[in-house]
């Protein structure tokens, strides 16, 4: 039983790593300046709405919802079964 959730552990891992791995083997440069002319181009209410600025982001709130989205979306893995994996992560 225990060698079973083992690879059903490292199948998982394996998956997600094959997922994003163009992303983090690879060097990324965005060019902004038409975004950064939108934003000019913004009301003060839409600037409100519409966050264009990163330093106004909350990271860790931001990188959580990306954990639950890999979650989810590349492991297949429900909502409902986060407190357990939580529980797991602690012992």
């Amino acid at each position: 039983m225990c060698s079973r959730r083992l690879l059903d552990i490292q199948r998982k891992y394996l998956t997600g790593m094959q997922l994003v791995r163009m992303f983090t083997r690879n060097e990324w440069r965005f060019r902004t300046e038409g975004m950064q002319q939108l934003a000019a181009r913004l009301s003060p209410e839409d600037r409100d709405e519409f966050y264009f600025d990163p330093a106004n982001f909350t990271w860790p709130e931001y990188l959580g919802r990306c954990v639950l989205g890999v979650r989810e979306h590349y492991h297949k893995e429900r909502a409902d079964t986060l407190p357990r994996a939580r529980l797991q992560l602690r012992m």
